[in-house]
């Protein structure tokens, strides 16, 4: 049944210019006819009459958000490796005393599929209540054929439990496992000759992420890896740069990935081949803030150089325990030189392009219905108030999929 959205106090529909960077529409409407978004336009000039209304009440509407990297599905917690960073430890020095994602490893292959879904299914609860629609959700925590399809399933699992669309990348390769130690080739092997192929005939992921880093794989592994998954039907993600230059940002530029994350350690060469491929630049400073990192990388640097920026959450145990999207964006304004309009376009339009997706991430006739309103009449006070979620209500391929219980916030100045 279509139904129209009315009293929008403004529409960032992120098809915008220079002059518009969000494609802001005042006073719009917008009508939904099952799934899809049919026709835009002024709300005087609506066009036919539908037999459902939707009031907005002058609330912001926004494309539903996108988390396009989290490592969503995990057992255990690591809290007593926060508590030793904050002593002093570093992280490098913590995953090489046997901690870090080896210790979450330990606890998902403990961990039936059917408890891994419960445990991530109050994380996906709060992030709907954020305005996320969607998310890239990372295996790597099982390093095992029959526990990385245990996560992969688990995700597939929950894409029919909840209404967040979840995009499953293939992360075998984010450490070496115990069994494996001190052979990484045998593992690179058994990645490219068992895993791979496993995935490839349950057709489970749709990409795969390499974490290019010392102590973990080099470019030329990751280079393998990437061919071999590639030539599987997946696209190519790439944790790049992260705590030391390692290669991840030329190896992503090299297979033309649909993204590099982290990227603190980037150089301007890694930059200039990122720019080349259009490869979407993911920053994460959840994870920066998480870890007391201080270098913190520079957005603004990698948009200057002519590269779309992605944000996300990092969500996962170790170094970024925060589902929360707000937050990442904020700090990608406040620590890592994005605009707030550059952090809005991070968390849809460029986010959207980061998961592969083009159907979403904006608000456009013929793409999916997916959208947030804010209880207010602007969208930077979802930057400037960081003690409050303005999200009010979520839709999902044109479906209400959330209400906020404490209703429509007034948030309008009062003339005192």
């Amino acid at each position: 049944m279509a139904f129209l959205l009315r009293n929008i106090g403004k529409l960032l529909t992120m098809n915008g210019d220079l002059e518009n960077p969000l494609g802001e529409i005042q006073n719009a409407a917008v009508i939904i006819d099952g799934e899809k978004i049919v026709w835009i336009g002024a709300e005087v000039h609506v066009p036919y009459t539908v037999d459902k209304v939707f009031d907005c009440l002058g609330g912001v509407v926004a494309p539903g958000l996108i988390d396009c990297h989290t490592h969503l599905v995990f057992a255990g917690s690591r809290r007593e490796e926060f508590v030793l960073r904050a002593k002093g430890a570093t992280y490098l020095e913590i995953m090489q005393a046997g901690g870090g994602i080896l210790n979450t490893m330990q606890a998902t292959r403990w961990a039936s599929k059917e408890e891994l879904i419960e445990l991530a299914l109050p994380r996906l609860s709060r992030m709907l209540s954020y305005g996320v629609t969607t998310i890239e959700a990372k295996t790597g925590y099982g390093l095992s054929i029959a526990d990385e399809l245990k996560m992969l399933e688990a995700m597939h699992a929950l894409n029919e439990l909840q209404p967040i669309q979840i995009c499953p990348t293939f992360l075998g390769a984010h450490a070496i496992p115990p069994e494996y130690r001190d052979r990484s080739e045998d593992y690179v092997n058994h990645i490219i000759d068992d895993m791979i192929p496993q995935i490839k005939a349950q057709g489970i992921a749709v990409a795969c992420d390499v974490f290019v880093e010392r102590g973990a794989f080099t470019a030329d592994q990751g280079f393998r890896i990437l061919s071999a998954a590639k030539a599987a039907g997946l696209s190519c993600k790439v944790h790049a740069e992260q705590l030391s230059h390692s290669g991840g940002a030329l190896l992503a530029a090299k297979v033309s990935a649909l993204s590099a994350s982290h990227l603190e350690y980037a150089t301007d060469d890694d930059k200039k081949a990122l720019a080349n491929s259009e490869v979407i630049a993911e920053i994460l400073p959840t994870a920066q803030e998480f870890l007391g990192l201080h270098k913190m990388v520079s957005a603004r640097s990698f948009i200057d150089a002519g590269i779309k920026v992605a944000v996300a959450t990092d969500f996962n145990p170790g170094s970024a325990m925060c589902d929360n999207l707000h937050w990442a964006a904020r700090l990608s304004v406040t620590r890592c030189g994005l605009s707030c309009e550059e952090a809005l376009l991070g968390i849809t339009l460029h986010a959207a392009k980061s998961v592969g997706l083009d159907d979403i991430g904006v608000i456009q006739a013929g793409k999916k219905a997916d959208f947030c309103i804010l209880s207010s009449d602007n969208p930077w006070d979802l930057f400037y108030d960081w003690s409050v979620n303005l999200v009010w209500a979520v839709f999902k391929n044109g479906q209400e999929v959330y209400r906020s219980n404490s209703g429509f916030l007034a948030t309008k100045p009062l003339n005192l």
